[in-house]
């Protein structure tokens, strides 16, 4: 529950800082959610950023609003966060 909260904070505050309405939380577009979950790559492990889309994807659920995000491109953003994460750990003064 916890994770789930503070997952569904940091999204409403990256939204809030990036002036995108409450209006346009939920449902989301992929272009927002794409854009929420690489702002927070090298930052976070790639887990980190798979538990917060699965918190979104659920909040979504849960309230009956459908889920626009192309899976194809959210399978790559993911993998892109998990690798970035693997690269930095090897040597955290060289991006991939």
């Amino acid at each position: 529950k916890e994770l789930y909260e503070t997952s569904l904070l940091i999204f409403h505050i990256y939204c809030n800082l990036n002036g995108i309405a409450a209006s346009k939380h939920c449902p989301i577009s992929h272009t927002w959610l794409i854009a929420f979950l690489a702002s927070y790559m090298g930052a976070y492990s790639g887990s980190v950023i798979a538990n917060h889309m699965s918190t979104i994807h659920t909040w979504h659920l849960l309230h009956g609003f459908p889920w626009n995000v192309n899976h194809n491109k959210l399978k790559v953003t993911l993998q892109g966060a998990s690798k970035l994460t693997r690269a930095l750990q090897d040597d955290p003064n060289t991006l991939p």
